[in-house]
């Protein structure tokens, strides 16, 4: 079985080919937009989407060289959540295809695309159910369950983000220190360089009894401080802390601290609650190598290590091969006419 995916959820452009039950990557591109978005500081929706219709043409021409588009069983691509404008891209080219074609659309929910993403290099003889996941972006801060009963799995969000999420805090608060765009790495780097802080910020909600994330309260407390710190607001929107490389350290360690410690704990108690038996971590923030190595180390007290499954770093960002992966996994009830399937920029699950 072979499935073309595609991934325009958002500022990159995905496409894929894997053939299935063995996961073989017959084809796969990703087009970034993270240097064009670095002059504005943030994505421009109406400038993503455009460049998504540039590129995806590109990507089907590299495809017909290696492979009869005819041959493809399944085209699948990511319906919601996300930008709408962008959603649409992906979602015109798959049903156009599907037209072409005659074959059927399979529409995936970004999010469990990124739930997955794990087993893309893991044997899918390890994936058991009751599964749980932390899905960690720019866009989401999600707790999923995933049950399966007959064949039919079920997700059911158990907690998620008030507010920001967990990637647009890190995305925040390196604005606010003039570190720069892509904030989650910019953060990681520079919380690298120090291993104590003079500064403390709350996590916030560990005590709110769910297992819900709120972060919009914390990147507060971070502009606080730095306003204490450096009165004067720059001109490019950022309190001009240049002169202090020490001090934005501290402030991007203890801020990544507080993020990791909320979505760490609230994991934690979720996976004392359900009792899963494996956790999966995806999306984005995924490739932060702290978050990784608290989870990892918080939860192997109450679960196997080797129950605990963490994406390549390649496949925390987004991409198309999860979307055709998520595809297959859910085969049983995905399958759509082309003409069905409609993006929303909501998170229907």
């Amino acid at each position: 079985m072979k499935i073309l995916s595609i991934e325009t959820s958002c500022d990159e452009t995905g496409m894929a080919i894997l053939e299935f039950p063995q996961k073989k990557i017959i084809f796969e591109k990703l087009a970034s937009q993270i240097e064009i978005h670095k002059e504005t500081g943030g994505i421009i929706p109406e400038r993503a989407s455009r460049i998504h219709a540039e590129i995806l043409p590109y990507f089907l021409k590299d495809i017909q060289k290696i492979l009869n588009l005819k041959n493809i069983d399944y085209f699948a691509v990511t319906q919601s959540p996300g930008l709408l404008g962008s959603l649409l891209c992906g979602n015109n080219a798959s049903k156009i295809l599907g037209q072409i074609y005659q074959k059927p659309v399979i529409p995936i929910n970004h999010i469990l695309a990124h739930f997955y993403s794990a087993f893309l290099t893991e044997s899918l003889k390890k994936l058991n159910y009751p599964a749980l996941g932390l899905v960690v972006s720019g866009g989401h801060t999600v707790v999923i369950l995933a049950t399966k009963k007959n064949d039919k799995i079920k997700f059911k969000i158990i907690g998620e983000t008030r507010d920001d999420a967990a990637g647009e805090a890190f995305d925040k608060i390196a604005r606010l220190l003039g570190l720069g765009y892509p904030g989650g790495p910019k953060i990681q780097e520079a919380a690298s360089k120090t291993k104590i802080s003079r500064f403390k910020f709350t996590p916030p909600m560990l005590k709110s009894q769910d297992f819900d994330f709120s972060y919009s309260g914390l990147k507060t407390d971070v502009l606080r401080t730095v306003k204490n710190l450096h009165p004067v607001k720059s001109p490019s929107g950022h309190y001009a802390l240049h002169k202090f490389d020490r001090v934005k350290s501290e402030l991007a360690f203890a801020a990544q601290k507080a993020i990791v410690e909320s979505l760490v704990e609230k994991s934690y108690q979720a996976v004392i609650k359900f009792k899963p038996k494996i956790f999966l971590l995806g999306g984005g923030v995924a490739a932060n190598s702290y978050l990784r190595k608290k989870l990892k180390q918080k939860l192997s007290i109450i679960m196997p290590e080797d129950k605990i499954f963490f994406p390549l770093f390649k496949y925390s960002g987004d991409n198309a091969s999860m979307v055709a992966l998520a595809a297959y996994l859910t085969l049983q009830d995905k399958p759509y006419p082309w003409y069905s399937v409609r993006a929303t920029s909501e998170n229907v699950i």
